[in-house]
């Protein structure tokens, strides 16, 4: 989980009550989170719909031919802006029909093949034309040339899908925009409904991973091993602590892998560097321990035995044989003599 402190108590009651605070957008009727980003509106609320919308566009020009979508409507790339084949290499090796599922694989001007099914099977109904007049579509059609608008599919009885040039992609807050066009009803103005969820795993790193109280959890994997053994008992602490109702397992995930002979050699010479590095660096705060002397009143520590007393009998604000003393009242004054009394000594 990369994100803020603010998005983090958020996760993190999802994850402990498999439950969500959202809101349904009125426009495209999905689910929009209350997420913690400090926005106005009450409760760190959004203020506008942030699902991703795209825009399409037919080549044959006809009715409808400019219109919105929602990612999961891409069935696949059919060919580049320029015509050639989407490189597998851009999905990171994932097939085609797995285009739509990072903004990180589209392109301005690809080629793609969409479902216009309306209603679709896992997608809610869109709004009808009369419904769009009302909330401004004619004035996006005027004014807006930027922005679309969600309106009514592209209706053709013969196929279920067609071939779309994609345009653009934003928000779907920013389409409808209600300073520009947009007449509709507000995200803010829908009610904040509980909706259940099935959430069994947190993904934590480092910076997120201090000061939590993880006592619910049942099991922590760790994704790399952990050599500290100070820190490897702070991060199980999170979870095996007081409060924990029940026992916690911990496993790492040990990634096995072979290195081509010259990195591995480069890496043995690196951890060898660092580990005679590290020992002279020891030897030498070792030498530093020995030889630094300290001040017995302040315990001001210094370099030599000399240094110190030459501070002790001139400059130490705490001894109070010192004339450079600037209040003989302060605490600090008589430092020395608050100390508790001898020890008894009893006679055998």
């Amino acid at each position: 989980m990369h994100s803020g402190i603010n998005d983090l108590n958020h996760e993190l009651s999802r994850f402990r009550n498999n439950c969500k605070e959202a809101r349904r957008c009125p426009v495209c009727n999905n689910w929009c989170d209350l997420v913690g980003n400090g926005t106005a509106g009450g409760r760190g609320a959004a203020q506008r719909c942030q699902n991703i919308l795209l825009e399409v566009t037919l080549d044959d020009g006809g009715p409808n031919a400019r219109f919105l979508i929602e990612p999961e409507r891409i069935c696949t790339a059919v060919s580049t802006a320029d015509g050639g084949t989407v490189d597998s290499g851009r999905l990171g090796g994932d097939p085609l029909c797995k285009y739509w599922q990072h903004r990180k694989n589209w392109r301005v001007g690809d080629l793609l093949e969409v479902d216009i099914r309306d209603p679709h099977p896992l997608l809610p109904t869109r709004k009808t034309q009369e419904e769009w007049q009302r909330w401004g579509s004619n004035r996006c059609e005027q004014d807006a040339e930027d922005l679309w608008y969600f309106g009514p599919l592209p209706s053709d009885e013969t196929k279920n899908r067609v071939n779309a040039k994609l345009v653009q992609w934003q928000p779907c807050g920013k389409f409808h925009n209600h300073r520009r066009w947009f007449a509709g009803p507000r995200l803010m103005n829908s009610p904040v409904q509980i909706v259940q969820q099935d959430v069994f795993v947190l993904c934590l790193d480092a910076g997120l991973s201090h000061g939590l109280d993880l006592s619910f959890v049942t099991h922590l994997f760790l994704l790399e091993a952990i050599d500290d053994a100070a820190l490897l008992e702070q991060v199980t602490s999170r979870a095996h602590r007081l409060g924990a109702t029940g026992p916690v397992t911990v496993e790492t995930v040990n990634t096995l892998y072979k290195l081509d002979p010259d990195m591995q050699k480069a890496i043995d010479e690196y951890q060898k560097a660092r580990t005679i590095a590290r020992g002279q660096d020891d030897a030498v705060q070792k030498s530093n321990n020995l030889t630094t002397q300290r001040c017995e009143y302040c315990y001001r520590q210094f370099d030599s035995r000399t240094l110190a007393l030459e501070h002790e009998r001139s400059t130490c604000p705490r001894n109070p044989a010192n004339l450079d003393v600037v209040d003989r009242f302060h605490l600090s004054s008589v430092y020395r003599e608050i100390r508790p009394p001898p020890p008894l000594v009893t006679q055998q």
